[in-house]
């Protein structure tokens, strides 16, 4: 488990259209993210990979520290693709899931990761769906996810004590940028 600190920064037009869908979000238990800071509980589950579909399959649950709301549930794993493997990641929903796909990058120093659904060509199978029993839809939303070591020099400085790990996450629609969050992950400890 993980004790997850968030900060987020949302754009002014999104800010306010997110104070008011995060209610319903809320309600839903799914995507509740939050208007600037939280204290987040991360636990692992594991999975059955034969009902799932993916032998390396994780789940992840996400709630606030103090009222155990829902931030979040979803699973994971690696999807084989022609160009490669990218993380694939479903997000339950009314209706369907958020289906995303990822490309993993590494900086030549190593010093950060990073996690995008970004294309980089036209071939590049990532990006996010809206996906039903009837079929899926392309969403205009990207997002990509920067890891660093807590001490790593070029890491953002949110860092919690006690902090293995920071991360830079930011979300667009149509290419203009929604939010950016700042994570700081440090393991529970008892």
């Amino acid at each position: 488990s993980l004790d997850l600190r968030v900060r987020s920064r949302w754009r002014a037009g999104f800010r306010l259209a997110w104070r008011l869908a995060r209610g319903v979000m809320g309600a839903i238990g799914q995507l509740h993210l939050p208007l600037d800071t939280a204290r987040v509980r991360t636990r692992m589950v594991a999975l059955d990979g034969a009902r799932e579909g993916r032998a390396d399959a994780r789940g992840v649950v996400r709630s606030y520290v103090g009222t155990d709301d829902v931030f979040q549930v979803f699973v994971y794993g690696v999807a084989r693709t022609p160009s490669g493997p990218r993380m694939s990641v479903a997000i339950p929903l009314p209706g369907g899931h958020l289906a995303g796909l990822l490309r993993l990058e590494v900086s030549n120093d190593g010093a950060e990761v990073a996690l995008t659904s970004r294309r980089a060509s036209r071939d590049d199978p990532v990006g996010v769906w809206f996906v039903t029993r009837l079929g899926s839809l392309r969403l205009p939303l990207e997002e990509t996810l920067c890891f660093w070591s807590a001490n790593a020099p070029r890491a953002p400085t949110f860092a919690q004590p006690g902090a293995a790990m920071v991360a830079l996450h930011e979300q667009r629609l149509f290419g203009c940028v929604v939010v950016e969050h700042e994570y700081s992950f440090r393991p529970l400890t008892g």
